[in-house]
């Protein structure tokens, strides 16, 4: 019913188990040039051949920024929102929020606002490329098989933006345990911390990192005799070697 939609070829890719099939189905006969997959092995073929995508913010995310493809995503479960709306941020995807929260007049003004912004389009394709290379499955291999080569590692000073990371670290199970106070530390209570220690002139806060994203932290307090240091490794890289 809306007439800049009507010259578009729309593929429409459904679960078995999607339980709107049957309505959708219907709908989906009265459109012109819309096509219903259900269950589909060629999901690839049909991301390759598309200049854009709809759909939810869940695993497919990724195969979309694989495919370099241009993608308006909505919200269907609380587990969705953070990189949902990280990527977005990002640039690497338009997120429109919850999907209740969402009309159909928002969705096709999402689909016609994106439709005429072919450059930033272009510019989205070729970020989520560079994001996701689809050599994930044998970079973890040879990190589970042989660990992380010490020369990808990368060792930089902490910033204000590493703050969750310190605070996850903090409280793993096992840090707490091994603590003087094994009670789980505060949200609150780590943010005034951490940017008590970013600025004191004593103290030095060192991430290292790899492809694969942060690894663990030492952290350095001057004293007028001795340097206390402290480290801690993410959970996933411990008994590497």
């Amino acid at each position: 019913s809306t007439p800049e939609l009507v010259h578009l070829e729309v593929n429409v890719v459904l679960g078995k188990t999607n339980p709107n099939q049957a309505s959708i189905e219907r709908q989906v006969a009265t459109c012109p040039n819309t096509n219903l997959y259900v269950q589909v092995k060629n999901i690839a073929e049909l991301m390759v051949r598309a200049d854009l995508a709809l759909g939810a913010g869940g695993a497919t995310t990724w195969e979309r920024l694989c495919l370099g493809l241009p993608s308006i995503v909505t919200i269907l479960s609380e587990n969705q929102r953070k990189f949902s709306e990280t990527l977005d941020k990002a640039g690497l995807q338009i997120c429109l929020g919850n999907a209740k929260e969402l009309s159909v007049s928002d969705l096709k003004f999402a689909v016609l606002k994106r439709l005429k912004t072919v450059e930033s389009n272009r510019r989205q394709s070729e970020q989520c490329l560079e994001v996701v290379d689809g050599k994930g499955t044998g970079i973890t291999k040879d990190m589970i098989l042989k660990g992380i080569p010490v020369k990808q590692w990368e060792i930089r000073s902490a910033s204000s933006a590493d703050c969750e990371f310190y605070w996850h670290w903090v409280n793993d199970q096992d840090v707490r345990q091994s603590a003087f106070n094994s009670e789980p530390i505060s949200w609150e209570d780590h943010q005034e911390w951490f940017k008590k220690k970013l600025n004191d002139p004593s103290t030095t806060l060192l991430l290292v990192e790899s492809q694969l994203g942060p690894i663990g932290q030492v952290r350095f307090e001057k004293s007028e005799r001795y340097f206390k240091i402290d480290f801690s490794i993410a959970r996933q890289f411990r008994g590497m070697g």
